[in-house]
């Protein structure tokens, strides 16, 4: 977010989202080769950044994340941040140090992982 010259990028208050706000994004790209989770994306089509907007449109009408609902696991789940705030781990393996971004994820890490 800090990256952004045209401040473009905010954390929503709401639900913790990130957002790009297209109206101000000029597609310098800044946001993509700073962020460690690769988020941010290129749209040819309309030459700005763009990003998963954690279907806070849903969210605001009590629904759940579409990716949640689809998910045929049950790998994605969503919940209120104070119910999951002390699940699974904040951290897993090549996943950035959650100090610096302050993400409001959590990882629930199968104890027996498939073909052990």
């Amino acid at each position: 977010m800090m990256v952004c010259p045209v401040k473009a990028i905010s954390r929503r208050g709401q639900d913790g989202t990130i957002q790009i706000d297209q109206a101000k994004c000029v597609g310098c790209r800044q946001c993509a080769a700073f962020c460690p989770y690769q988020a941010p994306q290129w749209n040819a089509r309309t030459m700005k950044m763009e990003k998963c907007t954690g279907c806070f449109d849903r969210i605001e009408a009590g629904q759940e994340p579409a990716c949640s609902t689809i998910c045929p696991t049950g790998a994605l789940q969503f919940a209120e941040w104070d119910e999951i705030r002390g699940k699974g781990a904040d951290r897993v393996p090549n996943f950035t140090n959650p100090a610096q971004t302050r993400p409001r994820i959590r990882f629930v890490v199968d104890p027996y992982p498939a073909g052990q």
